[in-house]
């Protein structure tokens, strides 16, 4: 439902696309080791839901600062950047949790019907957004998909406490690990060190792509402006 705005913003702004993507490399830099941090010192049923609902006070915020074309550029950048941050963190915390609370035949019986999920979302939401942003705007998107997170971080909370009572034997734990933890183990393993190479190689061609495909889309839409205004003359 996020990304068509982030992509409208990126379509106003594609000279300043570079600073963008840049912007986002430095928040990630600076977000990781405060995220380590925080997994360190708190237990997953106080983590997951409170980081689900830092987002949703963020995305709160973007509702009540986006206006229209009125939008200031300051706002739309920080938005950018935002959403390619939630966009990594919300995900990477579902997975997460979902690792968690189920064991590996669980995993292997529920993981494919959750990622087919995922994939149904990913083509409903943008058709959503392009269905009612001309009517509800784009703080209306936004307020919609905070309705959407909060019933998720419900259901976290749910699923979370339905673990907790399957093994009530077994004391909380905070979540535990760190970034040079997690970096020193990937280094170590061939078969993350395997997944780590994919996830670059995905995003390497997903962003090269992603830009190409932008800048023809633009020299097409000048082509087909220009083309209709000296048929217009």
């Amino acid at each position: 439902m996020l990304r068509p705005i982030r992509g409208t913003v990126a379509s106003n702004h594609s000279e300043s696309l570079h600073w963008l993507y840049t912007a986002t490399f430095i928040s990630m830099l600076l977000i990781v080791p405060v995220f380590g941090w925080l997994v360190s010192k708190f237990r997953r049923g106080r983590f997951v839901p409170g980081i689900y609902l830092f987002f949703i006070s963020n995305l709160v915020f973007f509702a009540f600062a986006f206006e229209g074309d009125a939008t200031g550029n300051w706002i739309q950048y920080s938005f950018y950047v935002w959403l390619s941050v939630f966009n990594l963190f919300v995900v990477s915390i579902f997975w997460s949790f979902m690792a968690d609370i189920f064991h590996p035949d669980q995993a292997q019986r529920l993981f494919g019907s959750i990622m087919a999920g995922g994939s149904l979302g990913a083509i409903s939401g943008p058709l959503l957004t392009a269905n009612w942003v001309e009517v509800i705007g784009s703080g209306g998107v936004m307020t919609l998909a905070v309705v959407c997170l909060l019933v998720a971080t419900a259901m976290a909370v749910f699923l979370g406490r339905f673990e907790r009572h399957q093994h009530q034997d077994q004391p909380a734990k905070i979540i535990g690990g760190s970034v040079w933890e997690g970096a020193v183990r990937v280094f170590k393993s061939k078969y993350l060190l395997l997944i780590c190479l994919l996830m670059l190689s995905h995003n390497l061609t997903s962003t090269f792509l992603y830009t190409v495909s932008r800048y023809w889309l633009m020299r097409i839409s000048l082509a087909l402006m220009s083309a209709h205004g000296f048929l217009v003359i």
